[in-house]
């Protein structure tokens, strides 16, 4: 995986633009796919399908780059009644998006493998905002259950987050600071000051 940081100067502006977290084959893989489907026709599928509208394919694209953030390995399948399946797999875990072809989305969180899963979450005709919740409370659950997670590394007492205070050492005739005790030594002048600008 190669990741490729560039900067473009545009009017004594610096836009940072980063790959994706996950950048990979996959991510290339889906959005080829996806424009794939642009050419599907009536009966695409042993006589039956029909094609999918190219509004579809984009809140597809869009849906796919928010979870793409969060989550790596991803898939898209065609619908015979012109909506788009989209997944993204974690471990035995995946979110379920269709977009149909009304453009309203719908989604599904399962749990398992092959046809031995269980549906732990379902709903139907959400916003994109409510997709990318639902993406990041399954991002945040697959975290919790990592080792990773920052709750599991770290010391969680409340004394732990008591701050101490600063104890400022007092200045005293004989350590006024350490350039009045360094500059005096390499020169016989005595003072000296330090020009900062």
């Amino acid at each position: 995986m190669k990741n490729i940081f560039n900067f473009i100067d545009v009017a004594d502006t610096f836009i940072k633009t980063f790959p994706s977290t996950y950048a990979s084959e996959i991510d290339e893989d889906v959005l080829a796919k996806l424009n794939e489907f642009a050419d599907l026709e009536d009966g695409w599928s042993y006589g039956e399908g029909k094609p999918i509208d190219a509004d579809v394919i984009e809140k597809a694209k869009t849906l796919f780059k928010i979870g793409n953030y969060f989550l790596s390995d991803a898939d898209v399948f065609p619908g015979t009644n012109g909506q788009i399946l989209l997944v993204f797999y974690v471990d035995e875990r995946c979110i379920e998006f269709t977009i149909n072809e009304d453009l309203s989305v719908d989604v599904a969180v399962e749990h398992g493998i092959g046809y031995d899963f269980e549906v732990t979450y379902e709903k139907r005709n959400i916003s994109l905002r409510e997709a990318e919740r639902v993406i990041n409370k399954f991002n945040m659950t697959e975290w919790k259950s990592s080792d990773l997670f920052i709750t599991n590394t770290m010391i969680a007492d409340v004394k732990d987050f008591e701050a101490q205070p600063f104890q400022t050492p007092q200045i005293t005739e004989e350590y006024p600071s350490l350039i009045w005790d360094v500059l005096p030594l390499k020169t016989d002048k005595g003072k000296q000051f330090v020009i900062t600008s």
